[in-house]
């Protein structure tokens, strides 16, 4: 019987083909994290300790999501290592390990700062960003993993059933947009939520989205009018009647059926008809 060959040349020269390749695209999304994080330093520096770890990881996978990764992914995918899919709570330690298997794969050595500790570990990542969602969001519901925010239409001022039912129904935050409405109006949205805690004994966030700064334009100045000709045509689309166009060098002059348009300099000597005879 034959001996079953343990090895194919071509299959790993494949794989350090891709080894290579999926390792210089990781290189250049690190260098770009790296440099966002240089560039946001003194925001970085201001955030607040207990977020401050949180705030790196953002900024790094920010970086990341700036570049379309789809070619990496798919070499990643056939080299049997993580995709990147799920980085977003722990953005720089996935890169670095996903790298440093890469650097395995092609035979190299490890750099040490690719085992360095980085601002959110993976161990540790999907913890923190699980305990932030809680902070912010409230604790998930136990009979499903999604919690449900409703917008507050502004009719909800003033229909208190509404906003009951819609807590009965499943509603854990309650989002107002502070774009539409008025301080006395969503001070009824608030009152008719708490009511309707306290009748059905359930607890309900709210989430106020700030309005941002809005660009407004004035009066547009009325610019350069565009006259348009178009040839009668039939319904298939075959012209019927078709236009025609005079360029004249001096004023416009009128000719029953045409249309006359003033040119200046030489564009009148240098037109051609269709026929390329001349005018």
């Amino acid at each position: 019987m034959p001996k079953e060959k343990t090895s194919d040349p071509a299959r790993a020269e494949s794989r350090a083909v891709l080894a290579r390749r999926a390792s210089k695209r990781i290189e250049k999304l690190r260098r770009a994290a790296l440099a966002l994080e240089a560039r946001h330093a003194p925001a970085l520096e201001a955030t607040a300790p207990a977020m401050a770890k949180s705030a790196r990881n953002l900024v790094h996978y920010l970086a990341v999501r700036a570049h379309d990764i789809r070619g990496l992914q798919a070499d990643l995918a056939r080299l049997g290592l993580s995709s990147l899919g799920r980085m977003e709570a722990h953005a720089m330690a996935s890169l670095n390990s996903v790298l440093e298997m890469l650097r395995l794969i092609r035979g190299l050595g490890v750099p040490a700062e690719l085992r360095a500790p980085t601002a959110v570990g993976i161990d540790g990542g999907d913890a923190m960003l699980a305990r932030h969602a809680d902070a912010i969001l409230g604790p998930a519901p136990t009979e499903r993993k999604t919690r449900v925010m409703i917008t507050m239409p502004g009719e909800a001022a003033d229909d208190p059933t509404l906003i009951r039912d819609l807590l009965a129904g499943g509603m854990r935050i309650m989002r107002i947009n502070c774009v539409h409405d008025s301080p006395e109006v969503w001070a009824r949205m608030l009152r008719h939520l708490r009511r309707a805690e306290k009748h059905l004994g359930r607890k309900c966030r709210v989430s106020f989205d700030l309005a941002g700064p809005k660009l407004r334009t004035g009066p547009v100045e009325s610019g350069i009018g565009v006259v348009k000709w178009r040839p009668r045509r039939d319904v298939p689309g075959r012209v019927l009647v078709p236009v025609m166009v005079r360029l004249t060098s001096g004023a416009c002059i009128e000719v029953p059926g045409e249309c006359s348009i003033p040119v200046q300099g030489l564009l009148c000597s240098e037109a051609r008809c269709l026929k390329c005879s001349p005018v």
